[in-house]
């Protein structure tokens, strides 16, 4: 087969794969992804078999990986080395999972109290059985000036 038909310019590649071009020319200049052939007009061109490892970047890109621990997982790519970034990913996933968890908690427990707000007509007096309550009270001598302690006290 020619070596022509198999060469894809930027902006067919780019096209190819649903990016834009200028990612392709970033991903060459920083070394994690180079075209093929450069010619000697400086034109870049892609081989239709660079894809795979094209759409194994934009994976690794899609797992939130930088472009510097792209860059590392290249250089030693592997089974293992693979594994290694799925075990840290998912951490950090679960994470930011956790993290949104709590705001979406903090987010509902909020709601709850406006609409109970709205519930209220000022001056009037209501009674409510709610749940019951401990208060725990301690002595603390108030000439102790640190926050920190009063707080862990």
């Amino acid at each position: 087969m020619d070596d022509e038909f198999l060469k894809l310019s930027v902006s067919q590649f780019a096209e190819l794969h649903g990016v834009n071009k200028r990612t392709l020319h970033y991903y060459d200049k920083v070394g994690i992804f180079v075209p093929a052939f450069k010619e000697s007009n400086h034109y870049r061109y892609y081989s239709h078999t660079q894809s795979i490892a094209f759409e194994n970047i934009r994976m690794l890109r899609e797992l939130n990986m930088s472009i510097d621990e792209i860059k590392q997982y290249l250089a030693n790519p592997g089974i293992d080395a693979f594994m290694q970034i799925a075990d840290f990913k998912i951490k950090e996933l679960n994470e930011a999972a956790e993290k949104l968890e709590r705001a979406k908690h903090i987010l509902e427990k909020k709601k709850q109290q406006l609409e109970f707000c709205k519930t209220i007509n000022p001056g009037e007096i209501q009674i409510v059985d709610r749940e019951e309550e401990y208060l725990i009270s301690t002595v603390f001598s108030s000439s102790q000036n640190k926050i920190h302690e009063m707080m862990a006290h």
